[in-house]
């Protein structure tokens, strides 16, 4: 079993302790965070190996709030590879988070609709099996 420490950065209180339960399951340690200050607290955490990030930290049914995609941007937390996660995809989304922006990398190595729970399990094992950046839609 990986006893890898992911941080799951959700808002939505149902959606977050069904991932929650899921991860554990697969056998890693979660720290959870529910808005972008105790997300950034849990990513200053030393041994964290990922972080999954809703887009929508804030207000999930705001169209401007990028909570986590700022979050994926701070340059303090470039060495944590990032999933984000978001229920409304939009390919402008898409760009802006798996985009490089001159020599830095993406924000995040993945983008996945938040109604794919098996892709996003499948998407942490890969990304902490190879740190391959693999893109979904």
């Amino acid at each position: 079993m990986d006893a890898s420490k992911i941080i799951l950065a959700d808002n939505d209180d149902h959606y977050r302790q069904r991932i929650q339960n899921r991860l554990i399951e697969e056998g890693f340690r979660v720290l959870i965070a529910t808005n972008p200050s105790e997300t950034r607290w849990a990513m200053s955490q030393p041994g964290i190996k990922l972080a999954i990030l809703d887009n929508r930290l804030i207000d999930d049914e705001s169209r401007i709030d990028t909570s986590g995609l700022e979050l994926a941007r701070d340059p303090t937390f470039k060495h944590i590879p990032k999933i984000i996660i978001d229920r409304y995809i939009r390919l402008s989304s898409i760009r802006e988070i798996l985009s490089y922006r001159g020599n830095e990398p993406p924000p995040a190595l993945d983008f996945l609709d938040k109604t794919s729970e098996e892709e996003l399990i499948e998407a942490v094992h890969l990304i902490l099996r190879s740190g391959q950046m693999k893109i979904r839609i």
